[in-house]
């Protein structure tokens, strides 16, 4: 975020595409014109209770909340630990939610089918699924 805003391209582009470098997209990703810019758009895939980290599009006015997940636990850890401490079993995509949520974009989140996969080397090993090569 604070290389956006030093490179002025908060100014320059209307639409962000936030992503992972080591996707496949097997198909085009949907057109901007088709994802509106009033709300964050997340694949329908991978979200462990709460929206995947891995893709999202977004627009000038919600990419500062969207990438800035990081300043409560650095700013207000207390309150945040008395915020979250009556759930248990937190991940990644809950705390994107729950953070979403206090940021009042329950119902601005909007979800496109899961198209893209990812993509490693063979001699990369991983703590999840190993996968398969073909």
């Amino acid at each position: 975020m604070q290389k956006i805003l030093k490179l002025g391209l908060i100014k320059k582009y209307d639409r962000f595409i936030i992503t992972r470098s080591d996707f496949f997209w097997n198909i085009h990703h949907p057109t901007m014109r088709n994802l509106d810019p009033s709300y964050i758009w997340i694949p329908n895939g991978e979200k462990y209770g709460g929206y995947t980290d891995r893709h999202a599009v977004l627009s000038r006015t919600n990419i500062y909340d969207y990438l800035n997940l990081l300043e409560p636990i650095l700013l207000e850890p207390k309150k945040l630990f008395d915020l979250m401490n009556s759930k248990k079993n937190w991940n990644l995509e809950r705390y994107i939610k729950f953070y979403l949520n206090k940021k009042g974009y329950s119902k601005k989140i909007k979800f496109f089918p899961y198209v893209m996969f990812s993509v490693r080397n063979k001699l990369i090993k991983t703590g999840f699924r190993p996968g398969s090569f073909s």
